[in-house]
């Protein structure tokens, strides 16, 4: 496997800078994180497809792992999923979305401190 854990997905012909993408220095723990809790094959395979669509749109937003955030995390599931015209290949429903950028969350311990319906889908709606 590849350094880049996100590197194993397609992306547009137009995107493959992948060592300068946003999340590159942080694919690996990601990766490891998930596997250290034992998560499926599968399912760290839908993440890290959820992963990369999140990388690829903040690279096209100009975003920087700096800005990483739930607020960012929000953002991405409410107003980029519902219109999503990426050429991705993988796309992930929005509640596998949001369990995903959870994980990646974890990874900022500071960005947990940000309200966000990511971390209370329930208390969002209240």
């Amino acid at each position: 496997m590849s350094s880049n854990p996100l590197s194993i997905y397609s992306r547009p012909a137009t995107n493959n800078e992948l060592p300068e993408s946003p999340l590159s220095s942080i694919a690996q723990a990601y990766l490891d994180a998930l596997r250290a809790q034992q998560y499926s094959e599968h399912t760290v395979d839908r993440y890290l497809g959820v992963l990369d669509h999140f990388d690829h749109w903040m690279g096209v937003n100009g975003l920087r792992l700096e800005d990483i955030g739930a607020t960012m995390g929000d953002r991405f599931v409410r107003s980029h999923l519902p219109t999503c015209s990426c050429s991705l290949k993988l796309h992930a429903s929005v509640g596998e979305s949001r369990a995903a950028l959870r994980h990646l969350l974890k990874l900022f311990p500071d960005s947990l401190s940000e309200p966000s319906s990511l971390a209370d889908p329930i208390a969002a709606e209240l």
